[in-house]
């Protein structure tokens, strides 16, 4: 079943973070993952007004996505992004039942 993660950064260096997600590219291939949405700058609907930008990126399994989530490769260049951006990540599993 297709897992996600979803994430939100507050980003203070957007071109450092580019270089970051560069590098993450490949790693994610690796684990069958690919980006959906790359840096998408919400739009506020509900609730409250969340300006952190937003990256959602497609697993072909939960398994998939904790074994790039725990990988060497991914811990070696996690740490790029250490001074420049804060963020907070979820795995969720999809799609929704029935649809």
């Amino acid at each position: 079943m297709p897992s996600y993660i979803v994430a939100r950064a507050d980003i203070g260096d957007v071109e450092a973070f580019r270089l970051y997600q560069d590098a993450v590219v490949p790693i994610l291939g690796l684990f069958g993952g690919r980006f959906l949405v790359r840096l998408g700058t919400p739009q506020h609907l509900e609730g409250s007004d969340d300006r952190r930008l937003l990256v959602v990126v497609e697993f072909p399994s939960m398994e998939r996505l904790r074994a790039f989530a725990a990988s060497p490769e991914y811990q070696a260049v996690k740490g790029m992004r250490d001074g420049i951006a804060a963020v907070e990540a979820i795995a969720v599993e999809g799609p929704v039942e029935g649809a």
